[in-house]
């Protein structure tokens, strides 16, 4: 199976969610709050609804999903792109398609002669995988509705040249073939016959009545195509079988073929639906963990093994465990590759211990711990840190038959870094693999298309809307690839908004100054999840703007005077990238005009003057001199003039009270990138009691007292 696409409209956190993903590795990143969990939930809602009416254990999911319309909608719609590529997956559809048509019967005095055993004869020869491409690629469609009478509605949804068609699967018309759009609400169909009919009709002049076998030798090249056969609007074909076979016939084979697969015993009185065989491909091929992980139980009872076991949570993993290592060749096999994952993740050995519970706490209980193996001796795998547990479930999870879609949120809890970058080598060698993480060492970058499979879900005032740089030709990948390389990089993808400066010292002042904005009525940059980034002078703007748009995360810079003037090379990045403001001001050695020019675009200064002839006038440490020029010479000489971020974080340390022109800026800033900002009809004040709600020029001397404080 592939996921191509998840849509949702009014699920969740999402007014409207339209996201594809590719076949390898993708990684999902964003803000806390964003909803980045619920893309997963798209899938487990299907699992939900496909579990409860295709035959699955009951579970309260479907009822919790009763209340998931964003902001309390009574409706709403998940729809899942999916390609079935699995040879088993193909197969088990093909052995629905030939026991609807052995058992659906003809219709007509057919019926009477021949018995569901003999027309299996004629569909097994006539009905192959080629016969039923169209139903290969698809749209599982989950809709929830509390006005109707039946809220719950499912179908797989597909087309073919220009005609699309529908099975309904859950709600009215259910177990029906029809043409056109899978909707809740359908009109009674003008015909209708069932599906044997509909593929016997694919072959003018067949004579059912002649003899036959598998080896047919009428022309066998003629199949039963469902592509020549498909509905229009206004017609359905029945799916529906009677499986209730005559105990003086034989069974269909193709019969007792599906219900072996579906693992149904009393197959002669069941009644299979597409949603069973549905069910069962998603129950197989869905991989879907939560984002909290619940500790290991000890103690099963023996009867615990005798239905498929829960291990979503992690808790139930040591009775899997047992299972598979004590199952057949198969089932040892995938222990054997558990064994190896694990320690591929951490270096060290896994082990399992069993023993007999005590009879007088229970008769038939077994206590299974996994283990952890050393050169000398073996502990419980709770005495190994939070990181082996993680490690064993991720393990147990990873390895498996291929085609399947692993959906793992926050893999990276208690798992350090060396463990998460080995977990994302491992990743890529296991299929499609969706990560929710916040962990910026579980983003790749080290490939060519790594960068186009990294999704960062941006909040937006229409709700979360997912970002990507989109495809990115080699060239210019290895320019990204050095941006991100710096760890901290990579973490703003889970930031809010940023702040970039243009050098090391204006950082090391501004967080120190903005550490604490009570008295401002704004939240602080820690409390905004808004980074202060340095970018290394006036020519990195471009690269890390581009990033930033790329990704949906609002930005903020913070440059010299020279990097104001029409022509700077941060001008030219701006232009380049779409973000110069219309209208430059016309007398070019206007400072003061382009000051307020750039700030349209989010760019902004405390200095006040370009200083770009010789004299540095437009620098920060400038600035920074202007306010106290014997603390600066004071802190130049005490840590030396190479360390800018400490020069910047000892002066504002050293003179506590922000002056004007920064908490001006402060203001400026998050008014721009509408972050909490305080009513401005109240000026506001500093900590040292100044007036700054026009002070971004007002720069006055500290008291001496604060040189030292």
């Amino acid at each position: 199976m592939h996921l191509t696409k998840i849509s949702a409209h009014n699920f969740l956190s999402f007014d409207v969610l339209e996201l594809d993903l590719g076949p390898g590795l993708t990684i999902l990143t964003g803000p806390n709050g964003v909803g980045k969990t619920n893309v997963g939930r798209c899938l487990d809602v299907a699992l939900a609804v496909m579990a409860r009416y295709g035959g699955g254990p009951p579970t309260e999911a479907q009822a919790l999903y009763e209340s998931a319309g964003n902001r309390g909608a009574s409706a709403y719609q998940v729809a899942l792109g999916l390609t079935l590529d699995q040879p088993w997956e193909r197969s088990l559809i093909l052995s629905y398609i030939r026991t609807a048509y052995a058992c659906c019967g003809l219709g007509d005095d057919a019926a009477k002669r021949r018995n569901a055993a003999s027309l299996d004869v004629i569909g097994r020869a006539r009905i192959t995988e080629e016969s039923l491409t169209p139903l290969w690629t698809g749209t599982l469609h989950i809709r929830y509705d509390a006005g109707l009478r039946s809220p719950w509605f499912a179908a797989w949804e597909f087309h073919h040249g220009d005609r699309t068609c529908h099975i309904t699967l859950v709600g009215a018309n259910s177990g029906q073939l029809r043409g056109g759009p899978a909707e809740a609400l359908l009109p009674p169909v003008d015909t209708s016959i069932n599906i044997a009919m509909a593929l016997t009709s694919t072959i003018p002049g067949l004579n059912v009545d002649a003899p036959t076998d598998e080896h047919d030798t009428d022309d066998p090249r003629r199949l039963m195509d469902l592509a020549n056969t498909l509905p229009g609007p206004g017609q359905a074909f029945s799916m529906h079988m009677n499986t209730q076979t005559d105990m003086s016939a034989p069974a269909a084979l193709s019969l007792r073929e599906l219900a072996a697969r579906l693992q149904v015993s009393d197959y002669e009185r069941y009644n299979f639906e597409f949603a069973h065989v549905l069910w069962e491909i998603l129950r197989r091929q869905f991989v879907i963990t939560d984002n909290r992980r619940v500790p290991f139980r000890r103690r099963f009872a023996h009867a615990a093994f005798d239905l498929p076991i829960d291990v979503r949570d992690g808790s139930n993993i040591p009775a899997e465990l047992f299972r598979l290592r004590n199952g057949d060749v198969t089932a040892q096999r995938r222990y054997a590759a558990i064994e190896h994952t694990f320690r591929d993740l951490t270096g060290r050995r896994l082990g399992l211990r069993t023993r007999v519970e005590p009879t007088h706490i229970s008769a038939d209980g077994l206590i299974i711990e996994p283990t952890v193996i050393t050169d000398d001796r073996e502990y419980p795998i709770e005495f190994a840190g939070a990181g082996a547990q993680e490690a064993l479930v991720l393990s147990f999870l990873l390895p498996g038959e291929p085609g399947r879609v692993i959906v793992l949120d926050e893999p990276a809890v208690n798992v350090e870094p060396t463990m998460q970058r080995r977990l994302i080598r491992t990743l890529r060698t296991t299929g499609q693999c969706v990560v929710i993480t916040h962990s910026p060492d579980v983003v790749p970058v080290d490939q060519p298309g790594d960068l186009e499979n990294i999704i960062r879900l941006a909040p937006t005032k229409a709700g979360p809307r997912p970002r990507r740089a989109g495809l990115i030709h080699r060239r210019e990948w290895s320019r990204w690839l050095k941006l991100f390389e710096p760890t901290h990089v990579r973490a703003l993808l889970f930031a809010s908004k940023d702040i970039l400066c243009e050098g090391a010292t204006e950082v090391g002042a501004l967080r120190q100054w903005w550490s604490d904005t009570a008295l401002w009525q704004l939240p602080n940059p820690e409390a905004e999840n808004m980074p202060i980034i340095d970018v290394g002078g006036d020519h990195g703007f471009g690269g890390y703007i581009e990033y930033l748009d790329a990704f949906g995360i609002p930005w903020a810079a913070i440059v010299d005077g020279p990097a104001l003037r029409p022509n700077s090379t941060l001008a030219q990045q701006l232009h380049r990238l779409g973000h110069r403001p219309q209208q430059p001001p016309i007398e070019a050695v206007n400072f003061t005009a382009f000051r307020a020019y750039w700030a349209q675009a989010g760019v902004f200064t405390v200095a006040d003057t370009f200083g770009d002839d010789g004299t540095k006038a437009g620098e920060f440490e400038a600035f920074l001199a202007r306010i106290d020029p014997q603390l600066l010479d004071d802190v130049r000489t005490e840590i030396g003039t190479r360390s800018k971020p400490q020069i910047g974080a000892l002066f504002a340390a050293r003179h506590p009270a922000p002056p004007a022109a920064v908490a001006s800026l402060y203001q400026t800033i998050m008014t721009h990138l509408g972050a909490g900002a305080a009513s401005v009809s109240a000026p506001l004040t500093g900590s040292g009691g100044v007036n700054i709600s026009h002070a971004a020029d007002d720069v006055r001397p500290a008291p001496a007292a604060h040189h030292h404080a």
